[in-house]
């Protein structure tokens, strides 16, 4: 699998002070069809797809921190991204903090397989996912 570099994107979402999102996170839903779950260490990530019987295993990628400034340069809001290309797709995946819990992600997960030519149509989920104890 080829791993992307993140370049060019945006996003903001929550305050950016010294949250640090690594861990193991899994889905709030037993039934998704996307993200089983991810692990996070420092600036990698290593994604885990929902199949059957066990997950699919993804593979690590770089995880890049996406910083939204003020004008007047200070770190206000931040998301991570993480790009996989899977051949068949890209899959990009925004993540940040749940502004209301820390124990939960908001996952925003697109599938792009119209870009590599496969008839499928693209889709884009948002998933929650929780911290686990360690």
């Amino acid at each position: 699998m080829r791993v992307l570099a993140a370049a060019g994107l945006l996003s903001a979402c929550f305050s950016a002070s010294a949250w640090d999102p690594s861990g193991t996170w899994f889905n709030l839903d037993p039934n998704t069809g996307q993200t089983h779950h991810i692990v996070i260490n420092g600036l990698t990530i290593h994604g885990f797809g929902q199949c059957t019987p066990d997950p699919c295993d993804w593979g690590t990628t770089p995880l890049t921190k996406l910083v939204a400034t003020h004008d007047r340069g200070n770190e206000d809001r931040v998301e991570y991204l993480a790009l996989w290309d899977f051949g068949f797709k890209f899959t990009a995946m925004m993540i940040s903090r749940h502004p209301e819990n820390p124990d939960y992600l908001i996952v925003k997960t697109y599938d792009l397989y119209s870009y590599k030519g496969d008839p499928r149509q693209d889709r884009y989920t948002i998933e929650y996912l929780k911290k686990s104890s360690p």
